[in-house]
This record gives structure tokens, C-alpha cells and sequence, in this order.
């Protein structure tokens, strides 16, 4: 089951476009499409999160089968990813167990 997709279509001056390509070109990535695409969902993500008081995210359970759709929405869209969103994803997922 694969997410329904919209596009979405910026304008940005020269000098913020060539700002954004040196980002994703550090960062590894494909294109500034890409970049932004990764960018716009963290923030997304973020913002759904900060709506939330822990109190309510410590409360509200996920059902298992929104938890095992999540898992294979996941999967496919790590097959679509390109190499440099996989890397971007596991550098994002490490977990440093310095303390």
C-alpha cells in the first residue's frame, strides 16, 4: 500500500538555491529535490510532535496494525530511497551510546 503522493512547486533566488545545492551536496544527496523532500518531511514530523504534550504522547496507543503498516510503508519507501536518503536515515537513526 503505497502513500499518495502531491507535489509541491518553489521558487527560490539564486543566491538561496545555490545555498540549498552546497547543503545537499555536503549532506550526499542526489539533487536539491531530494534535500528539500528530506528536509520538509523532518520538520513535518517535528511540528506533529511538538502539537502533542508528552503527557498526550504517553498516553495514546498506536494500534499493532497501524504499527505493521508503518513498518511496510517504511521498508517500501527505503527500497525507493536513493543512497544518499539512506545514509542521510541511518546517520539521522544512530544511536550514541556515549554518554
Amino acid at each position: 500500500m503505497r502513500k499518495q503522493r502531491q507535489r509541491v512547486n518553489i521558487s527560490l533566488a539564486a543566491e538561496d538555491y545555490a545555498q540549498v545545492e552546497r547543503l545537499a551536496q555536503a549532506g550526499g544527496f542526489k539533487n536539491v529535490c531530494a534535500f528539500v523532500r528530506a528536509l520538509l518531511i523532518q520538520v513535518s514530523q517535528y511540528a506533529a510532535l511538538r502539537r502533542m504534550s508528552a503527557q498526550q504522547r504517553a498516553r495514546q496507543p498506536t494500534p499493532i496494525n497501524e504499527d505493521i503498516a508503518a513498518m511496510f510503508a517504511e521498508l517500501i519507501d527505503w527500497d525507493a530511497a536513493t543512497p544518499a536518503e539512506q545514509r542521510a536515515a541511518l546517520m539521522a537513526n544512530e544511536k550514541h551510546t556515549e554518554q
